[in-house]
């Protein structure tokens, strides 16, 4: 719940209610708001509370306070008792161990205490290990009684008894004055005269200073500028709050229009209201990408020869969202995403996102269609199969696939049509010359000039690949079977593979690191031998197994998968075997007591079936891997949302850094 105190003398205006009712409204839409005016001594509150009751429906009450006698004090006490006895979560049943431990954690004088400790505090009252590090940690936490960051390496030895003495930890640098004249720029050396006492007059431990650090990465604060030398210690970090509200002078203006060979994409968000933070979170979210250029409400970045810029209006309460380069879908479905995870924490945000018309593509023109689309109701259009939509200013039909092309799914089958006809025009310029060794130099000029659609295709192969481990891992959570889902097969033995007969030959099933660019095998694989009732049971993940080497795998991990022959014949076997059993899996239609179905009753009985089929995917990786070492792939929440099973060497970008201090 909130309370809301306004100052009666200086008036509702100066007191910006409708700011902080839309702020609590935008951040939590179901929590009551309790107005409280104050300074009545001075002035009647003049406030028309029925009109804001109906502009704000979680408003339930407005009361008076005087500072001069107290006067309101009781009545406030016995309201906010009231109103707190109605709360979802007030009335829980607790066990009392639990609450014994929550009792001794307050009353201790610690600001904060190593992990052990906590234990032994939960090991006294009767809360074995587990619990403790686990669902009652977890509890205390979201309750703000104490914080604790168990799946963060760096912070996950801590237990902060007292939040309050980090967030002003914390607020010393946000405020501090040589940051901001620095552009947002902190020293690490900084810290030691930032963070020298409390405000107890206390010293701050200097073996903290990391994990204050890490706690603002993690609160989306701040990120450690890469250091010059590689493998070193970051010495500097950047605050974006802090960042100039001024554009760098070099920042070039708007591109009206691609440049030749080029596409651009753009989206536009209407806010009702402009969040607090938003930007500063994007671009720590986004720094993988940056280029250097960031200012208070927008910053450019870059992806593989792609570029982008984003950029908030707050007057005009709008992101907008431009990409541009030769395949530009892929880098703006990862900031799309990104933009995504932000707005979503504001759960009561309305928000219209807007996409540019393309008449203009049609009728040839150099001039923009100044038109701009609701993406929402392009997506509605795709459900309902109306592909075209008129353009209000020049009366064109434009098609709906067009306008959503790379960047929603629907779209998918499109795209990979695209990859396919792109893979068989450069295959077969290759094939022929890479076997003869003598045309190696015609080979490289083929390469050379294909570069432009190979560099499409791996953008095209990486956006079909993070929009299906999105998709496919979100649904393993949801399954609570998480667990590795992308692999490829090969025949276990090396005696001569018999494809009449593939029920009864033995496996080598193989894991892959999802990492988008360049998925690749991640594990010695796993013996596979199984009944055909597993098969049929697996088989509509095996259909998206195959759609995912097919259509997902970058032709360049390099072009050396163009180049070498034998790389190129093993690709192809994975694909060759999967596709035959897939074949042959409606004659295990009749083992199963099917019957025959159409293909279109196929596909909805494979999506009816996707869940079993996952169930089965993992008891056998269970049953191969007990201890769900998973080939050392490491399950990985991104910044722009999606999550993916990583190898360690791909994780790393995402793990928390160690700073110079």
């Amino acid at each position: 719940m909130y309370i809301v105190a306004w100052n009666a003398r200086l008036g509702v205006k100066q007191g910006r209610l409708d700011y902080w009712l839309e702020t609590i409204q935008v951040l939590a839409p179901d929590a009551p708001v309790l107005l409280v005016a104050t300074h009545i001594d001075e002035r009647t509150p003049d406030l028309n509370y029925a009109a804001l009751k109906e502009q704000y429906p979680q408003l339930v009450g407005h009361l008076s306070i005087s500072n001069a006698n107290g006067i309101g004090i009781a009545e406030l006490r016995t309201t906010l008792t009231e109103i707190a006895a109605q709360l979802p979560i007030m009335g829980q049943p607790w066990p009392a161990r639990w609450s014994q431990v929550e009792e001794q954690l307050l009353q201790r004088p610690e600001h904060h205490i190593p992990l052990e400790a906590y234990i032994k505090c939960c090991e006294d009252c009767g809360v074995d290990e587990d619990v403790a590090k686990g669902t009652l940690g977890s509890y205390l936490h979201d309750l703000g009684k104490i914080l604790y960051f168990q799946d963060d390496f760096v912070l996950s030895d801590l237990v902060v008894l007292k939040p309050n003495w980090i967030t002003k930890a914390i607020s010393r640098v946000l405020t501090n004055e040589e940051v901001r004249i620095s552009h947002g720029i902190l020293q690490h050396s900084q810290l030691r005269r930032i963070w020298q006492t409390d405000d107890d007059g206390h010293p701050y431990p200097q073996r903290l200073y990391p994990v204050f650090l890490r706690l603002m990465e993690r609160f989306y604060l701040s990120y450690q500028i890469e250091a010059d030398t590689p493998g070193a210690r970051s010495t500097r970090s950047l605050i974006p709050q802090l960042l100039p509200y001024q554009p760098p002078a070099t920042l070039p203006p708007w591109p009206s229009s691609p440049s030749a060979g080029q596409t651009q994409i753009e989206m536009r968000y209407q806010l009702s209201i402009v969040p607090s933070g938003v930007m500063s979170w994007f671009i720590v979210r986004t720094h993988l990408y940056t280029q250097g250029e960031h200012w208070r409400e927008g910053v450019l970045l870059t992806y593989q020869d792609h570029f982008a810029r984003v950029e908030l209006n707050e007057n005009r309460k709008e992101i907008r969202l431009l990409v541009w380069g030769t395949q530009p879908h892929n880098f703006f479905t990862i900031l799309m995403n990104t933009i995504d995870v932000i707005l979503d924490f504001f759960s009561g945000l309305t928000i219209r996102r807007e996409v540019p018309c393309i008449c203009h593509w049609q009728r040839q023109s150099n001039e923009p269609c100044s038109h701009f689309f609701s993406y929402e109701e392009l997506k509605r259009r795709m459900e309902a199969r109306r592909y075209s939509v008129e353009c209000p200013q020049s009366f064109e039909q434009v098609s709906v696939p067009m306008l959503l092309y790379g960047i929603h799914t629907s779209t998918d089958p499109q795209v990979m049509q695209d990859i396919q006809a792109g893979q068989q025009k450069i295959l077969r310029q290759v094939q022929g010359i890479s076997q003869d060794l003598t045309q190696l130099n015609k080979l490289d000029i083929i390469l050379n000039n294909q570069s432009e659609l190979i560099n499409k295709l791996n953008q095209q192969s990486e956006l079909i690949g993070r929009n299906f481990t999105r998709q496919w891992n979100y649904e393993m959570k949801k399954l609570e079977a998480e667990c590795p889902n992308t692999f490829f097969l090969l025949p276990g033995s090396s005696k001569k593979f018999n494809p009449k007969n593939w029920v009864s030959e033995e496996y080598q099933l193989f894991l892959l690191c999802q990492h988008p660019p360049q998925p690749h095998q991640a594990s010695d694989g796993y013996k596979l031998r199984k009944a055909a009732d597993w098969w049929l049971t697996v088989s509509p993940w095996l259909n998206h197994a195959l759609t995912f080497l097919k259509y997902a795998v970058p032709l360049a991990g390099g072009a050396e998968k163009i180049i070498n022959p034998d790389l190129i014949k093993a690709f192809q076997d994975q694909i060759d075997l999967l596709e035959k059993i897939l074949d042959d899996l409606p004659e295990l239609d009749a083992l199963d007591s099917m019957g025959s179905v159409t293909r279109h009753t196929r596909i909805i009985e494979e999506q009816r079936a996707v869940g079993p089929a996952l169930r089965a995917l993992h008891t056998f990786l269970k049953e191969q891997d007990p201890n769900e070492g998973w080939g050392g792939l490491h399950i990985t929440l991104t910044p722009d949302g999606n999550i993916l099973w990583l190898c360690s060497d791909h994780r790393r970008q995402y793990e928390a850094k160690q700073a110079a201090i």
